[in-house]
């Protein structure tokens, strides 16, 4: 089975290729918190990228209630603009949460660098097949990328909960706590988004095909 161009209006063509543009700004947002991570960047590109996503998102959505979208696929498609432009907020948060927060125990502050950027690493990965499958037609690779993306979002968890049982399970000051375990949901919470987004980008393209 396979979604053919000619099922996709111009307008849609032209929302898709901005929501694709989304993705691939969150991409770049991730490249930047990677430089924060590593303490080599401060968090001001990703703020800049972060503005100018929600002057997208509130474009796009224009876009999309004036016409451009079928009116079976307004709802969804609002979803899915929301989704990505939330996903480069919620990077800025990881960000700023990362810059903001010193951990004085050096072998806690070692463990959490550490997940971290094994988060950020799925974060990569699951952005990358996120971009390609706002690429394709072809449902049953947009099966296979969805697929993938859910695994690493169960990746994800169980590096949410190793941050988690560190966090409740060690004897660290306040502070520290707060900082992982509020890092261990955002960081966590960057890759659940590309499964959601996944999920409503292969339902409104079956939406499209049927």
């Amino acid at each position: 089975m396979k979604i053919l161009d000619s099922f996709v209006r111009i307008g849609e063509q032209d929302i898709f290729i901005r929501a694709r543009q989304m993705v691939k700004r969150s991409e770049v947002a991730i490249g930047m918190l990677d430089r924060v991570i590593n303490e080599s960047g401060g968090i001001n590109g990703i703020a800049e990228l972060k503005a100018n996503s929600y002057l997208d998102m509130l474009d796009i959505s224009k876009s999309i209630t004036s016409g451009a979208i079928a009116p079976n696929l307004i709802t969804d498609m609002l979803t899915l603009i929301s989704l990505e432009n939330n996903m480069v907020d919620t990077i800025f948060n990881v960000a700023r949460s990362f810059d903001r927060f010193t951990i004085p125990e050096t072998a806690a502050r070692r463990f959490f660098k550490e997940r971290i950027l094994q988060a950020s690493t799925l974060m990569h990965s699951s952005l990358d097949l996120l971009y390609k499958l706002h690429t394709i037609s072809n449902v049953q690779k947009m099966r296979k990328y969805q697929q993938e993306i859910s695994r690493m979002e169960e990746e994800g968890d169980e590096i949410k909960e190793s941050m988690l049982s560190y966090a409740y399970n060690s004897r660290i000051a306040f502070k520290s706590f707060y900082h992982i375990t509020n890092l261990a949901y955002l960081s966590d919470n960057v890759i659940d988004m590309c499964e959601d987004i996944a999920d409503m980008y292969v339902s409104i393209m079956l939406s499209i095909a049927t």
